[in-house]
């Protein structure tokens, strides 16, 4: 039977997938710092889109910085339920371009700033 989330460490990267039929957001912290922006975390704080189904791993920080690893410590995913859907595909944009920048891009929009789930990881 599959999880309805997967969480995993490797290699000084956050990888996760969504495996439900539900887009959700998800704030990641290490330690207690949000990966965006290395602020501490709030529950005000933002995070990433997965639509449903999706699986993507977090390399670096929204500046570029690789993410803040310490030699150990805790990695958190803050899950939060809400209503997701894709943006309307740019027909302005010619087919090949189009599939060159990838996957649709998706919105999301929270229920409520309480999340619904926390996983938890040491590393």
């Amino acid at each position: 039977m599959q999880t309805q989330y997967n969480l995993n460490i490797k290699n000084k990267k956050i990888d996760f997938a969504n495996n439900t039929g539900e887009f959700v957001e998800v704030v990641f912290a290490i330690d207690n710092k949000e990966v965006r922006e290395g602020r501490l975390y709030s529950n005000q704080t933002r995070g990433y889109c997965y639509p449903p189904g999706y699986e993507k791993d977090i390399k670096t920080m929204k500046n570029g910085e690789a993410l803040p690893f310490s030699d150990t410590g805790t990695v958190s995913a803050y899950i939060f339920e809400g209503k997701g859907s894709y943006k309307k595909r740019d027909y302005s944009v010619p087919t090949f371009i189009a599939r060159k920048l990838g996957q649709q891009k998706a919105i999301f929009k929270r229920l409520t700033n309480a999340p619904s789930r926390i996983l938890e990881m040491e590393y």
